[in-house]
């Protein structure tokens, strides 16, 4: 992986993600940054082929799955903070469900599809009717064929 593609990566994650030169946040080094952090976390880093240094934080609530993932690359700090993710996609999951009530909220509770009324369109439901009867080219011969 390129220090590019660790930034799109990144990007990807939107505001649930961070990359940050690590000179800049207040570390003198990278080796530094690797042996405090990994001390501070009481974990350890993972060495990639490609020169990344991976550290994953698990869940401290005893679920399943990362609280946040750290990626270090050539002095930069990749940061991604799983919570977060997860919040939004919630957020993103409610809003959706509540877009969808509210359309079926719109329609009439009455199962009575038959009703003569206008519907929202400006058209009766017998004006709706004869127009699919004339779109069917097998109209004539459906209803000759069950008589």
């Amino acid at each position: 992986m390129t220090l590019n593609d660790l930034a799109f990566n990144v990007a990807l994650a939107g505001d649930n993600g961070t990359f940050e030169k690590i000179t800049e946040i207040g570390w003198s080094t990278e080796e530094q940054f690797l042996t405090e952090t990994a001390k501070r976390m009481q974990t350890t880093w993972s060495y990639c082929d490609d020169g990344r240094k991976v550290m994953n934080i698990r869940k401290s609530n005893g679920e399943a799955g990362l609280d946040y993932k750290f990626i270090v690359k050539d002095g930069w700090l990749a940061t991604l903070n799983y919570p977060q993710m997860e919040l939004q996609m919630d957020e993103r999951r409610n809003k959706k469900t509540k877009l969808i009530n509210a359309k079926w909220d719109q329609y009439d509770s009455d199962d009575d599809w038959d009703h003569d009324e206008t519907s929202a369109t400006g058209y009766s439901q017998a004006d709706l009717d004869n127009h699919a009867n004339q779109c069917n080219p097998n109209n004539d011969a459906y209803h000759s064929s069950r008589k």
